[in-house]
């Protein structure tokens, strides 16, 4: 699904249209357009119906805000930026956090799971990321 304001912003049309012909090439995956406000709702009502949303960092940074709070903590997600070959750099989405260093507070798990996505989408190797 892709999720913009290009009804008021006009050079999200250009993307729409990329985005559009760019799914041309994937006739298996269904592409549906939804206004980013709605999708906002929609990810609060309904998170289920999203399989991936595609967004510009505009709006799909909120997009992503909401959607980690479905999971009780930004803290605990991993995060992946990947090019179309599959190299990527893998981190936790949340912040170094330096007011809590030293005193036995954090939680590793977002490491942990960035590390597997590292294993599984760049270096093939599902088995080290279970």
């Amino acid at each position: 699904m892709f999720s913009e304001k290009a009804n008021v912003l006009e050079g999200f049309k250009v993307l729409e249209k990329i985005i559009t012909n760019l799914s041309k090439g994937y006739p298996d995956v269904e592409l549906t357009h939804q206004l980013a406000d709605n999708t906002a709702m929609q990810l609060v009502l309904d998170p289920n119906q999203f399989d991936v949303i595609v967004s510009s960092n505009l709006f799909g940074d909120i997009l992503s805000d909401i959607a980690a709070t479905l999971t009780g903590s930004i803290g605990m997600l991993p995060s992946a930026s990947l090019n179309s070959s599959s190299q990527g750099m893998y981190e936790p989405c949340h912040g170094s956090a330096p007011d809590i260093a030293g005193k036995n507070l954090a939680n590793p798990l977002a490491m942990i799971l960035s590390l597997a996505m590292a294993f599984r989408y760049s270096l093939e190797n599902s088995e080290a990321a279970t």
